[in-house]
């Protein structure tokens, strides 16, 4: 009679080992494309955060500022002034930007200079705030902030202002 031998084998086969050195390899590639998305999208909050606080640096700046050029009466709408400093109303505001951006004094944010502050004001109809109309033809004014990071939108807001008169 022919004995049968069993072979116990300790140990892996290189097919093994390589397939398994594969999985590996896919696990991993996995894993470092997750890691980069999430520092894009960490640096993206990050950038909207200081976005949020740029926006709110401009309406703190304006909301505090006539709607109307106190000393002309509403006669012109921009900036009567080419140093941005002397602003003195709401629609002087109009076109503005600033590299490196202000905070809510007028002070520069160099830390912050790669972020660019764009303000567009315009007057819109009393029955639909979206819709502009010419400079002065209405007491509604539309304030519409963009917030840029080298040059690409992080965020924008809008808002609206009155001018109220005294006969009203």
């Amino acid at each position: 009679m022919l004995m049968k031998h069993q072979v116990y084998r300790s140990g892996m086969t290189l097919i093994e080992v390589m397939i398994a050195t594969l999985l590996i390899a896919v696990a991993l590639s996995a894993m470092l494309g997750a890691n980069g998305y999430v520092t894009q999208v960490n640096r993206a909050g990050g950038d909207l955060s200081v976005a949020q606080s740029l926006l709110e640096h401009i309406k703190e700046k304006t909301e505090a500022l006539p709607v109307a050029d106190p000393e002309t009466s509403n006669a012109v709408f921009g900036p009567e002034e080419d140093d941005w400093t002397a602003y003195d109303d709401l629609d002087d505001f109009d076109g503005a930007s600033f590299c490196p951006p202000i905070d809510g004094r007028g002070d520069t944010l160099p830390q912050w200079s790669t972020f660019t502050q764009q303000i567009v004001v315009e007057n819109v109809k009393v029955d639909d705030l979206t819709a502009p109309v010419a400079d002065l033809d209405s007491n509604f004014y539309r304030v519409t902030v963009t917030i840029l990071s080298q040059e690409s939108e992080v965020t924008s807001a809008t808002w609206i202002r009155c001018l109220y008169s005294e006969a009203e």
